[in-house]
């Protein structure tokens, strides 16, 4: 083989073994506080990733939280998720196409991204030219499911049409004359035609993803490395009611782990796979039915009737009957914030540090006096036996060399010495290490076509 193909294949081999740096997508939060179910365990008993914005200026400097849209606030940031909002503005039921930022204005799906994403990328709006249609999973992050009508966070997202539809940029795989929209009156997903008319909010940005993507850890669960999820591969078979389901999903003892639960609506949206259909998701979830599955969020302006996904084509389900049966997929893992406990900030769920890197551990120190210990799990959280930090101030930040060792199912736990209740833990994240082999199998192929026969 010449000196060249060598070259070719070391630099494939560096690319696929090379994690993106910025790697994690944690779900955000549903925002639902109010209780609609008897028993624990629904939507708002749990507050994993908590909505959080920052107003933005151009070239995304912060503002107040009083900043106006007249006076320069032109995006709104996720901070949970990275991804950065264009604003709306004038929503007076007028459309005004002078006014690339009219809140009444809409496209058909062509000319969303022919005329008003080219021309927001050709102005550099905001300082910018990477504006781009959100995915179907990107609108939903945004959805408010403690609020309707609009079913949004108005002070970070004013002119947002309660009762229309926003399209995404995502198709509907058994139907591609379709692209999935969102409507904001309570948060619902629907197919439209693309030739209709529908708004539009771009978006930019986004932390990236995991290049690990699903893990098969071999013993009935699947973790989803992007967003620091683990999941049960294979429900039980039974069709459930929705309290049922509940219940089911908070006694379920799986894989050495009892502190599964039924995932929110966001958090089941996340294994959809749009691209497929019947059943729309990943085969490594094997014998999973094109049919409904329960989530734990209620549906606020109608709480007889939780929210479900469809995994035939991955719609959401909306107007089904608590008492209806459907099927179950429990969820765990996340940061769950309890009043006065640590908050740990980084590593973020669904991260990767690379192994012999120095990094930065930060966590809320809520006053807590005295020393903390830091500990590190590398089993999703069943045993915690690597002292990261025996005793050390709780100021706040510690710094560590990422100690050797692969493992995608990584949980830290920070405990105050003087005050042990209010531990926490944050989890899942990935510790790579280039040294344990290549995580990517997918770089295979490409090193087999360039050695040839």
């Amino acid at each position: 083989m010449n000196r060249i193909a060598n070259m070719i294949i070391l630099f494939i081999l560096v690319i696929f073994s090379t994690p993106v740096l910025t790697s994690a997508g944690p779900v955000p939060d549903t925002g639902q506080t109010a209780s609609y179910a008897d028993a624990p365990g629904e939507d708002s008993d749990y507050s994993i990733n908590p909505p959080s914005y920052t107003k933005q200026g151009r070239n995304g400097a912060a503002l107040p939280l009083d900043a106006t849209l007249e006076g320069g606030w032109v995006m709104t940031r996720d901070n949970v998720t990275g991804l950065v909002w264009e604003m709306k503005r004038n929503m007076d039921n007028v459309n005004n196409y002078d006014d690339l930022h009219d809140a009444d204005n809409t496209y058909t799906r062509q000319d969303s991204q022919d005329v008003f994403i080219a021309e927001l990328n050709a102005a550099k709006f905001g300082g910018y030219s990477d504006w781009r249609m959100p995915s179907r999973k990107e609108l939903r992050s945004i959805v408010h499911y403690d609020a309707y009508d609009p079913a949004i966070h108005t002070t970070f997202f004013p002119g947002t049409i309660a009762t229309g539809y926003y399209w995404s940029s995502t198709i509907i795989a058994n139907d591609p004359g379709d692209a999935w929209s969102m409507r904001f009156s309570g948060g619902d997903d629907y197919p439209r035609n693309q030739t209709e008319s529908c708004y539009v909010r771009a978006v930019r940005g986004g932390t990236g993803g995991s290049p690990y993507g699903l893990i098969d850890n071999g013993d009935n669960t699947v973790t989803d490395t992007f967003t620091g999820l683990m999941w049960q591969k294979e429900d039980d078979g039974s069709g459930l009611t929705w309290e049922a389901a509940i219940t089911y999903a908070q006694d379920l003892s799986l894989a050495g782990f009892e502190d599964w639960r039924l995932p929110n609506i966001k958090e089941l949206d996340s294994i959809t796979d749009l691209s497929a259909y019947n059943p729309a998701i990943d085969p490594i979830f094997s014998g999973t039915k094109p049919s409904g599955y329960w989530s734990s969020t209620a549906i606020v302006n109608n709480p007889d009737n939780p929210w479900a996904v469809n995994f035939y084509n991955g719609g959401d389900i909306y107007n089904i009957n608590e008492a209806s049966e459907y099927y179950v997929r429990s969820v765990r893992g996340g940061q769950i914030r309890l009043p006065g406990h640590l908050v740990v900030f980084a590593p973020v769920q669904g991260g990767v540090w690379n192994a012999e890197e120095i990094k930065t551990i930060t966590w809320k120190t809520q006053s807590i006096p005295g020393n903390v210990e830091i500990l590190l799990s590398r089993d999703g959280g069943k045993t915690f036996s690597e002292a990261i930090a025996a005793s050390t101030p709780n100021d706040g930040s510690f710094q560590w060399k990422v100690t050797r060792g692969l493992s995608y199912n990584c949980v830290l736990k920070i405990t105050p010495l003087d005050d042990a209740g209010k531990a926490t833990t944050q989890g899942l994240f990935t510790i790579y290490d280039r040294r344990s082999g290549n995580p990517n199998p997918g770089a295979l192929p490409w090193l087999l076509l360039l050695l040839g026969d």
